[in-house]
């Protein structure tokens, strides 16, 4: 009971997600905050996996919290729902996800009652990330929560791929910025 797992086929994105004036981790932020006010959640995220060496990690960011964007924070995937959303699936935990996920101590911590999550997949159908909305309430409206995520999901892995382009462009400019300035010899550009 509560407990709703549904495999997401290619979804249409909701036309306000999809005709939003935001780009990039702008974006990001601005649909977070939009998916917390018409759900109720308390809490909303972006994750991205990171297999780093002491196993996979989820780096929440952005994030929104009661209300802001606030800083945000990472976590060891181990048992926790997310691991599910990782996988694939769209996940909807209505009510007790805490006690079903006792290992996720941050749960119980923040008071989390109800979880949805959905992931952000390329065109070939790999994981690049997911949306997951937190409820300290039980959630009444499983079908509507799960709807405002699917409405997202395509333009926020868009967009989420946008973000990550950029950050490795800032990153090879910078190299190639360091390079330059390190340089004892003169530089030639042919063009």
């Amino acid at each position: 009971h509560g407990r709703r797992v549904v495999v997401l086929q290619a979804a249409e994105p909701a036309p306000e997600f999809a005709a939003a004036g935001r780009v990039g981790e702008a974006f990001l932020e601005w649909m977070l905050t939009e998916l917390a006010a018409r759900t109720g959640a308390c809490l909303a995220f972006v994750g991205q996996l990171d297999a780093g060496a002491d196993g996979a990690r989820v780096d929440a960011a952005p994030v929104f919290e009661d209300g802001a964007i606030v800083e945000g924070f990472d976590y060891v995937l181990g048992e926790a729902p997310c691991k599910s959303v990782f996988d694939g699936q769209t996940l909807l935990i209505a009510d007790g996800v805490a006690a079903r996920y006792p290992e996720d101590v941050a749960l119980a911590q923040r008071g989390i009652a109800g979880y949805a999550g959905v992931p952000l997949c390329l065109e070939d159908g790999r994981v690049l990330g997911i949306v997951v909305l937190l409820f300290r309430a039980p959630i009444t409206d499983g079908d509507a929560v799960l709807g405002a995520l699917e409405g997202c999901a395509p333009r926020a892995a868009a967009e989420l791929q946008r973000v990550r382009f950029e950050r490795r462009l800032a990153q090879s400019e910078l190299r190639y910025r360091e390079l330059v300035e390190s340089s004892d010899d003169g530089l030639i550009v042919f063009r």
